[in-house]
């Protein structure tokens, strides 16, 4: 059986395609498929594509009319032949050993998902931070769905490209079709699955934030108060799906919710006045009080 699907969605990223392509063959674990799904690109993507398939036996290459990140990935699991499922993003960068130090992990540890580090870095390729998750094993999703607040509010279960899934455990879990924020729900929907998560305290991937033709950067901008609904939606999950909402560590991680929302709006180029209205819509958020988790130094500006 083949050990791993690397999946990735490919929308006008040709000048990003020749560093990641080298990052993906300089990978040490050499069993794995590379499925890329050419989401309707406007640039020359699918001809490099194209030309990387025909080059190599271990590429599958999906061109289809633009639909977004979730019905890409989608087919690409559709696809994925793969024990072990790997979603990354073709603007960034992996380190040669992530395969195979991660696939090592879930296999000694019979791991549902291996959380592993990140590092970010900006447009010109200096360094932001590096984040790395504590070193344990939660073998039970009881202990798992207690880490959950903490993993998220140190920005591992926003992402899928730091985690490396087991397929069976995936079952039929889709990707929701929304503008923004579909890997957090992916993994919130996932988590109900799981019974053993291992954090690999170790950074393997090189993140580059905020690249002008992104899917975040582009909805982002405009499409802030979709952030706000959003909220609304996984506090929704968190007390009526997950019957959470008097657990100490999910009030919490409701109120964390809010203040991440209220950074990005304080950060936005919008006037004052637009963002005091939607600074007031995320207060009038149920069950979301920013000031019970947010700093001095924010307040004062809220």
């Amino acid at each position: 059986m083949l050990k791993i699907s690397i999946i990735v969605l490919i929308y006008n990223v040709e000048k990003y395609l020749s560093a990641f392509f080298k990052s993906v063959e300089s990978q040490n674990f050499k069993d794995y498929e590379l499925i890329l799904i050419n989401d309707g690109s406007t640039d020359n993507s699918y001809s490099y594509c194209l030309d990387y398939k025909n080059k190599h036996q271990n590429v599958i290459l999906i061109n289809k009319k633009n639909s977004g990140v979730s019905s890409a990935r989608n087919i690409g699991l559709e696809r994925a032949r793969g024990k072990y499922i790997y979603f990354c993003d073709p603007d960034d960068i992996l380190n040669s050993n992530l395969l195979e130090e991660n696939y090592e992990i879930a296999e000694k540890y019979k791991a549902n998902v291996v959380i592993f580090g990140y590092d970010s870095y900006d447009m010109h390729r200096n360094m932001i931070n590096i984040n790395v998750p504590k070193k344990e094993f939660l073998e039970s999703n009881h202990q798992f769905q207690k880490k959950i607040p903490q993993l998220c509010e140190n920005g591992f279960i926003n992402y899928v490209w730091n985690k490396f899934y087991l397929k069976d455990s995936l079952s039929n879990l889709k990707f929701e079709n929304v503008d923004i924020g579909e890997d957090l729900r992916f993994n919130l929907n996932y988590s109900k699955k799981l019974s053993k998560v291992y954090c690999n305290p170790k950074s393997y991937y090189h993140y580059l934030i905020d690249r002008p033709n992104s899917a975040m950067h582009a909805s982002w901008r405009k499409n802030i108060n979709y952030q706000i609904e959003e909220d609304k939606i996984i506090v929704d999950i968190i007390n009526n799906v997950w019957q959470k909402k008097e657990d100490l560590n999910f009030i919490s991680f409701k109120n964390w919710l809010g203040y991440r929302t209220a950074q990005y709006i304080l950060s936005g180029s919008l006037s004052i006045v637009e963002k005091k209205k939607l600074i007031d819509k995320v207060f009038s958020l149920k069950d979301i009080n920013i000031l019970n988790y947010t700093p001095n130094s924010i307040k004062e500006r809220l």
